[in-house]
């Protein structure tokens, strides 16, 4: 069964664990990585949870600036 993302109190709530933001305009997931082994199981990830949507990873700078264009808060 594929889970959705569901916006409660402001935030999207996916089951999914890892800092993530969803652009929905877009259909992009921007999802904060740090690790190579998590980066390379990303595309199973990406089928169970965001099957419509193009995943990407941002840089550490470049995922500062999503923070702030999103009003991100982790």
């Amino acid at each position: 069964m594929t889970k959705y993302p569901k916006k409660r109190n402001g935030k999207f709530r996916s089951g999914f664990w890892l800092p993530h933001i969803i652009d929905e305009e877009n259909k992009v997931v921007w999802v904060r990585i740090q690790s190579s082994i998590t980066a390379m199981g990303m595309s199973a990830f990406k089928k169970r949870y965001f099957p419509n949507y193009e995943l990407k990873i941002p840089t550490p700078e470049y995922w500062e600036e999503l923070k702030k264009k999103f009003n991100y808060k982790e």
